[in-house]
């Protein structure tokens, strides 16, 4: 009675089992073999839910647009994550794009864009996209400020001054113009040279200086500046002393000349001696002191008195020696 039930029971079980394929060798071992629940439990992965991602939704437009799912792990870092956040590939974007109204992805919010990472085509096409939308070029705003003929530092409506404010940019056009107003480089030149004008704007000559330290040369140095210690080597200027009688100050009929004495320059102290002003103090004396007492310019050592035969006593007095 007990065999019978057996082999009804595995009759039984036999027709239960689906159709599959005959196991290999291996698998029918491992089917033999028994696992303990540690062993599972700290060596095999739980299985990891997964699911495509909402990207965008138009409920009036009866549109979803799912992409598939990355695996990550939570913030924790403890257990994995496989429906949170998609992949955003090209196709997806465009289906998005070629909605009829608010497609435009502004319309997220920043924690959604966070739940996508982008293919390298789709960032790829998105910026060619912009490139063409900008004409291939930057675009100006209605800020943009037109600064013709601007050549100062001030903001305003003023004459030639930038209009608008310091922070708005500037069409190309009117950045040319503004430069050439500009005054051009000047080329190096020959060293030494004075620049002077030449009468045309932009545009600047140069004379060359003539110091007497090579032999003057009227076809080559006659045009040239010449410098103030080079005339102070010339000769003192000739003055008339005699005209022939009614012919005074006709330089035609002098029959006598004279040199002129040059003038003494006028000292830049006041010497020894010499009263000062209410104005004055001793440090306008040539000595830096006054005569104790007086407010008469005094001597600090005996090279300041008239001559060898003085001494300078302690009240900043001249003395003749004993």
């Amino acid at each position: 009675m007990k065999k019978t039930l057996i082999t009804t029971s595995i009759i039984a079980a036999v027709f239960a089992m689906p159709a599959v394929a005959d196991p290999t060798a291996q698998e029918l071992l491992d089917q033999k073999t028994v696992t303990s629940k540690y062993y599972v439990d700290t060596t095999k992965q739980d299985k990891i839910t997964t699911d495509k991602v909402l990207f965008f939704e138009v409920p009036k437009a009866n549109f979803s647009a799912y992409v598939p799912a990355l695996v990550l792990t939570n913030a924790a870092g403890t257990t994995l994550n496989g429906n949170t956040v998609g992949m955003l590939d090209q196709g997806t974007l465009s289906d998005v794009n070629g909605l009829a109204s608010n497609n435009d992805l502004r319309y997220l919010t920043g924690a959604t864009y966070d739940n996508f990472v982008p293919t390298v085509r789709a960032v790829a096409t998105e910026l060619s996209s912009i490139w063409t939308r900008l004409g291939d070029t930057l675009s100006w705003t209605s800020t943009q400020t037109n600064a013709v003929n601007a050549y100062n530092i001030y903001f305003g409506t003023g004459t030639n001054q930038w209009s608008g404010t310091g922070n708005e940019y500037i069409t190309g056009s009117s950045l040319a113009q503004g430069l050439a107003l500009k005054q051009n480089i000047i080329a190096a030149g020959t060293s030494g040279n004075v620049v002077t004008y030449t009468g045309t704007a932009g545009q600047v000559g140069s004379v060359g200086v003539y110091n007497g330290s090579t032999t003057y040369n009227a076809s080559s140095d006659a045009s040239k500046l010449a410098t103030a210690g080079f005339v102070e080597t010339k000769q003192e200027k000739l003055t008339c002393a005699g005209y022939v009688d009614g012919h005074a100050n006709d330089d035609n009929y002098c029959w006598l000349y004279s040199l002129e004495e040059p003038q003494a320059s006028a000292p830049s102290c006041a010497e020894y001696g010499q009263l000062l002003s209410k104005a004055q103090d001793a440090s306008d004396c040539c000595s830096g002191v006054v005569q104790d007492g007086t407010d008469m310019c005094g001597c600090s050592s005996k090279s300041d008195c008239p001559n060898d035969g003085y001494s300078c006593d302690s009240y900043h007095v001249c003395n003749l020696k004993a």
